[in-house]
């Protein structure tokens, strides 16, 4: 199963106040009614509060008989809106004992407990003290979302509005005086807290303020229903939040539908402010929209018809998906090293925290959000204003620690946020690159190729965030030679890397004479090993055919056809092999020769024998293997000269180690490697040799 990060881009803005759109009242108190027992209920220390009438007009007072902390909340759905509230400190300094803390939003009645959600506090600063707004998270005050700037520190009566819209950024607004119109004079934001359930106001006093702290004029109103977030679960779920709890009987499947073709889910489910929507079929990684239509909250508020938020799915990087495609490690002056990555792939891929290096230790590239599309291109340098201001607007990101690539060779490695190998190279300089980029031949062939690496032919010296120019290599590999290692076994050569697979397959290779492959070995990266079912025979004719066998670019052989010889040597023995022919006196400027012929059913290498005159200087004939066949003559030569009158003579040319043989007489003597005599003569004037060669009868 693929995991999928989220990108989320929500195309719904919520300004205070929210002029034109419905709004809910939630709660609502003047204490007008003297009763703080309903309507609204209140719950908590009921006993330590009471109200109080201010020229006519009714507050609530905190009434307790000694020092401590006492609360009052009452029910509140909004998570999302505005909370308006008169408070009076009367007549005394704020401070670490005489404070208030109003939770605007809890999850629990009790604002002594752990609770969850967000309040407005003052009583902590000193002389300096104002208005903050603090997260709590079970009970913890976790951060502070913004700062007010009225210093309440000596008391005084406030009017305070506090707004909250769906993308979670708060407004606070104070004025000074009872009945006064609130200013905004601080913002922060903070989406963690979605959902309210409670409102209430906790004083902590000593023994003399405990019955100076009043309220009044509560009113909070909560933002219409809003569609808040999508969260990826995988490719198979998404998890839909809103800005309010839910009514379950509104919310059905066909409320849902993503574009693209996706649609709706094939299963939902809800709770409280969230919508989980389960798919039968994997979604792929793109970017999205999805539609809600007709949900509504708790208290009856419909959601916007058509409300849309957009979302993205990355895909899971396998093997293959992304390659390095072009890197520059020895640029022209002025201009910056870089590495291009590819997505040969239609998916889609969050690269935040992947890593690039060389042979040190790789770095991320980037930790902010860096999407690569399907078949994109990425560009990654130290200094990317120099690569815009060669090649123009590219897809470039600039790597602060991009790693140093040696012009004497290095290595480029690129990894995903969790050490997974993406794609790598060991490069030097024989791969070329010199004041220019090196560009990859073929995707799907490996980066540790050099063939597969060419230098850029643009004009520019690479082309960085576009497809590469580099030719490709279309043409399959040549047969360049083979070697017989013995009756069984055969090595063939080729002009270039062959893959393992093709030039292992037996079924591209066949042999005449009744023959068959027994295996193919492919020994990297150009030479293959042939085994034979059957031992080739002495001074046989063979023809090889080979088809299938491709290079590392996928190009296959047709068809083509090695013919061979295949010679088993055999020790030569005294009288395997005599003096044929010689000319010891040639006609003009001919030259002299001496002909050896093997009579027998043998083949015979001649390597490192030895031919010696009267001198009894042993001079090589030929210091490589050289196979005289069966029933075939050779002839030995100090030059070349006798192939221009007869072109199809088997001729070991001996240069200067050929013995000049004396026209009065002298002494002609073949020797195997070791000594041993294989043939010999001495003539004289008297064998009437004068411009003739001599020819033995038997």
């Amino acid at each position: 199963m693929r995991c999928y990060i989220l990108v989320l881009f929500i195309n719904l803005t919520l300004l205070f106040p929210f002029s034109g759109i419905a709004q809910t009242v939630v709660l609502e108190d003047d204490f007008e009614d003297e009763d703080i027992t309903t309507s609204p209920s209140w719950a908590g220390d009921t006993e330590n509060f009471t109200t109080f009438d201010d020229s006519g007009n009714n507050l609530l007072q905190l009434n307790a008989a000694d020092a401590g902390t006492s609360y009052l909340s009452t029910t509140s759905a909004a998570a999302y809106g505005s909370w308006e509230f008169f408070i009076r400190f009367d007549n005394f300094s704020l401070s670490g004992s005489n404070n208030v803390t109003v939770f605007l939003i809890s999850d629990i009645a009790d604002l002594t407990g752990d609770v969850t959600g967000y309040a407005l506090v003052a009583g902590e600063s000193g002389s300096d003290d104002v208005f903050e707004l603090i997260r709590y998270d079970q009970g913890v005050p976790a951060s502070t979302i913004l700062t007010g700037t009225t210093v309440v520190n000596g008391g005084g009566d406030y009017q305070i509005q506090v707004t909250r819209n769906s993308n979670g950024e708060w407004t606070l607004s104070v004025a000074s005086g009872y009945g006064s119109i609130p200013t905004a004079e601080a913002t922060g934001t903070d989406n963690t807290h979605t959902t309210s359930s409670y409102f209430g106001f906790m004083p902590e006093y000593t023994s003399t303020r405990s019955d100076r702290f009043f309220f009044d004029d509560i009113t909070v109103t909560k933002a219409p229903i809003e569609l808040a977030s999508v969260k990826v679960i995988s490719n198979l779920e998404l998890r839909i939040s809103f800005t309010d709890n839910l009514n379950p009987s509104t919310v059905e499947s066909t409320d849902f539908a993503v574009d693209q073709g996706i649609g709706n889910p094939t299963g939902i489910s809800v709770e409280g402010n969230v919508v989980a929507l389960s798919y039968n079929t994997p979604i792929p990684g793109g970017d999205y929209t999805l539609t809600v239509n007709g949900i509504s909250d708790q208290s009856g508020t419909i959601l916007p018809s058509n409300t849309t938020i957009d979302f993205s799915l990355f895909d899971t990087f396998l093997d293959g998906d992304i390659v390095i495609n072009e890197f520059m490690y020895n640029q022209p002056e002025g201009l910056a090293e870089y590495v291009e990555i590819y997505n040969t792939t239609t998916k889609q891929f969050n690269l935040t925290g992947w890593k690039l290096g060389d042979t040190n230790e790789p770095t991320s590239i980037s930790s902010d959000t860096l999407i690569l599309k399907a078949n994109e291109f990425l560009v990654i340098a130290t200094d990317t204003t120099t690569l815009f201001d060669a090649f123009g607007t590219r897809n470039y990101v600039e790597m602060s620690s991009f790693p140093s690539l040696n012009n004497s060779g290095d290595a480029v490695r690129i990894y995903t946020a969790t050490d997974l190998l993406v794609d790598s190279l060991s490069y030097s300089p024989e791969w070329g690159g010199d004041n220019r980029s090196l560009e990859r031949r073929s995707p799907t062939t490996s980066a540790t190729y050099e063939e597969n690496w060419g230098p850029s032919p643009d004009p520019t010296g690479g082309t960085p965030g576009l497809p590469n120019e580099v030719v490709e290599d279309i043409q399959p590999s040549q047969v360049t030679g083979y070697e017989i290692m013995d009756a069984q076994t055969l090595l063939i050569f080729f002009s270039e890397r062959v893959t393992n697979n093709s030039a292992g397959n037996t079924l591209n290779y066949s042999l005449d004479g009744g023959i068959s492959i027994s295996n193919a070995i492919s020994m990297e990266p150009d030479t293959v090993q042939l085994q034979l079912n059957s031992s080739l025979q002495n001074a046989t004719n063979y023809t090889l055919t080979l088809s299938g066998v491709e290079d590392i670019f996928g190009n296959a052989i047709n068809s083509f056809q090695l013919n061979f010889t295949y010679y088993e040597i055999s020790e030569a023995e005294s009288g395997d092999l005599f003096v044929n022919e010689f000319m010891f006196d040639p006609p003009g400027n001919a030259t002299e020769y001496i002909e050896l012929y093997n009579p027998t059913q043998k083949s015979l290498n001649l390597e490192d024998w030895t031919l010696n005159d009267n001198t009894g200087s042993q001079k090589v004939i030929t210091h490589t293997r050289y196979v005289l066949p069966p029933d075939s003559f050779v002839v030995l030569a100090p030059d070349s000269s006798l192939l221009n009158v007869y072109p199809e003579f088997s001729l070991v040319v001996m240069g200067n180690s050929f013995p000049s043989l004396n026209n009065s007489g002298d002494d002609i003597v073949i020797r195997r490697a070791d000594g041993l005599l294989l043939d010999s003569l001495s003539y004289n004037s008297d064998w009437d040799g004068n411009e003739i060669a001599l020819e033995r009868r038997t």
